[in-house]
Formats: C-alpha cells, structure tokens, sequence
C-alpha cells in the first residue's frame, strides 16, 4: 500500500467553513486512482490537504499515511522531503508553473539540481534524455525557449519531463488536460499510459473530465461538495452508478458525446 487516507477533512478558521469532509481512500502500486467531480468540489483541495499545501489557517485532521507513516503529523521538512523525492505534482495550468522571465531548460534544471542534488551538466543531460523520451525533437532548441515561444501540450510536456526525471513514487497530475485541445489531450493521455506501463509510476489524477479518468485509472473517488459520494473500481463505477450525482455526470458525458457524434456524421454544412 503505498498511500491510504482516512477521514481527511479541512477547515477553513478564517470563514469557519470546512472545504473536505470525512474523505478516505487508498492507494496501490501501480494502481492509478482517479478524483473527478465539478469545480469546487474539494477535489485539488484534498490532495493540497495531504501533501501539506494548504494556506496556514486551513486545519487538516485525519490521516495519511505514506509509507507507513503519516503526513499530517510530519515536521516540515520531512514534508519537504516526501514531495521533493517521492510524491510529485503536475499543475493544473502549465504556463503559470513557469517562470516568464527565463527559458524553460534552466527552469527544469534548477528544479533538478534542488531535488537531486546533482550538478547542472547532469540535470541538463537528464532534461534531455527524458524530453526525448516523450517525443520531443531537438530538445536542446526547445530547451532555450521562453514558456510563452512554446505550446500548453509542450510545457504539459516539459511538466511531465520533471516530474518523471525525479522518479517518484506517486505523480499527482491536477487537470492535466484541461487546458489543450482535443488532439494535444489524446497525446498527452496516451503519454500518461506509456509512462504507467513503461516505468510502472503510480498516478492520481483530478478531473472533471470522466473520459480522462475512464482511461487512465483503474479506481476512482467521485467527489462533490467537499464529500466522497461514490467510490471503487473505475469501470463498475461509471457502468453501475450507484450514486445520483454519479450518474449525472456519466449521462451527462454520455449525452455530450453523442451529439459530438450526431454532429460529426451529419457535418457543420448539412440543413
């Protein structure tokens, strides 16, 4: 096992709110986990919640255990540790995860160098190897681009590339799609699952998006309004909703889906 929560809740002590109640789940290797529900429905909150992310006057109770051990009541810089060695994050919105004022390759080679402890040559070559590794020709020019010369899918990409470079034990990948467009997205989902197969990392991903999580998970937590209303194996989940809400969302993807369909046979030209 490597990740299990239990009854993680969080609170706000400033608007006296609580954001997450009562949520656990577990995590094994080589099991990808799926959190998916609507906008505000806790679910970025929760994983922040774990990984100690969260604005002071946020109170997180319950319990989480890596390893054996249990984050919440960790000093932080075994925190420091845990994320910087063994659980790491993708970021919903990959141009704000960059720096604007300098080129996307000294920004992934610093980030090496703090987390590795190794020198710049060795962070670049590394860059390099795991650029190329997701396709990416002439990484080296790429590599003195500014993230605004380059692509969402590309510094997705350039994401990944450092997430991966740091062999974690768990990658959280926040919206990994939702910012690119159809094509960029089936890449970069097809990506995720050559590097669950290849180099056996365990992933939880969030989203709102039920195709995402359908293809890439094998359990899944559906989430709405802070709270876990349905939980278990991602294709019974979606095939036999036990759950109202869930089954919302399903029809709703499945509704949308079809007109994309009806649309597509029928063309944008045709009365």
């Amino acid at each position: 096992m490597l990740l299990e929560v239990k009854n993680l809740s969080i609170y706000d002590a400033e608007t006296k709110d609580t954001i997450v109640e009562d949520i656990s789940f577990t995590l094994e290797q080589q099991r990808n986990l799926g959190i998916v529900g609507e906008s505000g429905s806790g679910k970025s909150m929760t994983v922040k919640g774990i990984l100690g992310l969260v604005a002071p006057w946020m109170k997180v109770s319950g319990t989480a255990y890596f390893e054996g051990e249990d984050m919440l009541k960790m000093k932080a810089k075994a925190m420091q540790n845990i994320r910087a060695r063994h659980i790491s994050m993708i970021l919903q919105d990959a141009m704000s995860a960059f720096d604007p004022l300098d080129t996307v390759g000294k920004q992934m080679m610093e980030t090496l160098c703090e987390h590795l402890k190794i020198s710049r040559k060795e962070a670049k070559q590394i860059s390099l190897n795991e650029l190329g590794s997701l396709g990416i020709q002439e990484a080296s020019q790429m590599m003195k681009k500014y993230p605004h010369q380059l692509s969402g899918g590309m510094l997705q990409r350039c994401m990944i590339a450092i997430a991966v470079a740091i062999k974690p034990d768990v990658i959280i990948a926040d919206e990994p799609t939702t910012a690119l467009d159809a094509i960029t997205q089936s890449e970069v989902i097809a990506t995720f699952q050559r590097l669950h197969a290849q180099k056996r990392i365990t992933f939880i991903f969030i989203s709102h998006d039920l195709g995402v999580i359908r293809h890439l998970t094998e359990e899944v937590l559906v989430m709405k309004d802070g709270k876990s209303v349905e939980y278990g194996r991602t294709r019974e989940v979606f095939r036999y909703p036990q759950n109202k809400y869930t089954k919302y969302l399903v029809d709703t993807r499945l509704n949308l889906a079809c007109s994309f369909e009806k649309i597509m046979r029928k063309g944008p030209y045709d009365a």
